[in-house]
Parts: C-alpha cells; sequence; structure tokens
C-alpha cells in the first residue's frame, strides 16, 4: 500500500480529504503548515505568555476542525485561521 504525501498538496486539498475520509495525514500536513504562524500572532498577542499561547492555539485548530464545512474559500485558510 502507497502512502500519500501531502507536502505538495494544497490547502484546498487537504480539507477535502480531512471531510471526505477523515485523514488524519491531511489534518497533520495543515497544522504542521500553519501552527507556527498562529503560534507567532498569539504569543504576541499575549505578551510572550507560552503556556497560554499553546492553550489557545490547540483551541483554534478544535474549532477549525469543527467548522471547515462552512469555509467558503472567500479568503485563504491562513486568513480564515
Amino acid at each position: 500500500m502507497l502512502a500519500i504525501s501531502w507536502k505538495e498538496a494544497s490547502d484546498r486539498a487537504l480539507v477535502e480529504a480531512m471531510l471526505a475520509s477523515g485523514d488524519e495525514a491531511a489534518f497533520r500536513e495543515l497544522y504542521a503548515r500553519y501552527t507556527p504562524r498562529l503560534y507567532r500572532i498569539v504569543i504576541n498577542l499575549l505578551d510572550g505568555q507560552e503556556q497560554e499561547a499553546e492553550d489557545v492555539v490547540q483551541e483554534t485548530w478544535l474549532r477549525a476542525a469543527t467548522a471547515l464545512r462552512g469555509f467558503r474559500w472567500g479568503s485563504s485558510l491562513s486568513t480564515w485561521l
């Protein structure tokens, strides 16, 4: 069985794979792409509170995973996140 590599896939392809079949590898790729940026934004907003920033980033991903079906691609995924 050949494993699918998601490294070169578009955000839309990754989201569609997640929604269609719950593809964990697709989610992990999105997480790897956007978590560093999310963390930098949050850590700055929280004046360097690392533990709180980590919690906020995790909560962001939980909410995003739940709300992705409603994402209309009117903006980039990174902006929506």
